[in-house]
């Protein structure tokens, strides 16, 4: 017993605790300083390779159905139809029923066909004047100026004048939802015969289509979130559901300057980038903010901070559970050593007497 407690033996204890436990304590101490940033490079680099993939998406549905609306700008059936259905309107807004159809049964059928190929859920003739002369689907619009009343501000009304004025296909501008209905998107185009516009092709986007996009999640843990948004006016007005919130798309808006989401803000001016930021529910978060010019909006893809350095965090306290239980089998074993050092040396020493 007084070989375990000599100073010799309690040095051997000590050095045989520092050399074994040593190594995990220094883990221990430096692992945040290694990892953070190992794990900041790469939170973020998943977060920008999904912005750009899911801003791509989102661009090419667009330009296509922008590719659909030019492509039928000269064509005979939908220039025909705008330009012999408005006739069949009075100035009071009635119609000739009979002259009405037996127009339509000469365009209708390739009218159709060419939604149903383009998989759109509506596509409207409007003539020159602004009226919805023919829908694919039910809506309220149809045989209504856009020039009348509530829908003279709309979206549509808006784009079909600007496309009047600039000859080329263009999406109509967004808005709030009014009474929970969420406006679609149009795609509005010309329709030119002898270089003059004698009406315009509108194709309604999916909304159904778009939120299918960013409404995947995968990569993004359980805090991950896409969330689409425009400028309207001094107001970023979000364009999508948000994880949290399945209503959000055209609803939920901001003020410009404020302090939330201030990332999403800076790329609809034009300014994408990618790091640390901060979401609309005020969550510290890494984070890509991307641009799509077609839409004209501002995609942000995010994942909290504290859920990225998770897995970092179970690692380090695996390392420290792992340090404290090794301190008694540490202890025991330098002790063990310790002993037998002690009696070989002083066997030793016996010998050496002898």
């Amino acid at each position: 017993m007084r070989a375990l407690l000599s100073p010799v033996s309690l040095l051997l204890v000590l050095c045989f605790l520092l050399a074994t436990l040593a190594p995990l304590g220094a883990v221990y101490l430096i692992w945040p300083s290694l990892s953070d940033g190992a794990i900041e490079r790469a939170a973020v680099a998943s977060m920008a390779s999904v912005a750009e993939a899911k801003g791509a998406q989102l661009d090419a549905y667009a330009r296509e159905r922008i590719r659909n609306v030019s492509s039928v700008s000269s064509g005979l059936a939908f220039v025909g139809a705008a330009q012999e259905l408005s006739p069949t309107y009075a100035a009071d807004a009635t119609r000739d029923q009979a002259a009405y159809d037996a127009v339509l049964a000469k365009y209708k059928a390739r009218i159709d066909d060419f939604a149903k190929v383009c998989e759109c859920s509506r596509f409207m003739i409007v003539d020159a004047s602004g009226r919805v002369v023919y829908s694919t689907a039910e809506t309220n619009l149809l045989h209504r100026s856009l020039r009348d009343g509530d829908l003279s501000n709309s979206g549509l009304a808006r784009a079909i004048e600007r496309v009047r004025s600039d000859r080329t296909a263009q999406i109509s501008p967004p808005s709030l939802a009014v009474n929970g209905v969420t406006p679609p998107l149009e795609v509005v185009g010309p329709l030119l015969k002898n270089d003059a516009v004698v009406g315009f092709a509108v194709l309604t986007l999916s909304n159904d289509e778009l939120n299918k996009i960013v409404s995947d999640y995968t990569g993004l843990g359980r805090t991950g979130d896409i969330i689409g948004a425009v400028r309207v006016g001094n107001q970023m007005l979000y364009t999508t559901p948000t994880r949290t919130n399945p209503d959000a798309a055209y609803v939920v808006h901001y003020t410009f300057g404020t302090e939330t989401s201030r990332r999403l803000q800076d790329v609809l001016y034009g300014s994408p980038c990618r790091g640390r930021g901060t979401d609309d529910e005020g969550h510290d978060v890494f984070g890509a903010w991307v641009r799509i010019p077609s839409l004209r909006w501002g995609l942000s893809v995010t994942q909290h901070v504290d859920e990225a350095y998770e897995l970092s965090r179970r690692q380090q306290e695996l390392v420290k559970t792992v340090a404290i239980y090794s301190i008694g089998p540490a202890f025991l074993m330098a002790l063990l050593m310790s002993f037998w050092v002690a009696v070989r040396a002083k066997k030793s020493g016996v010998g050496a007497m002898g």
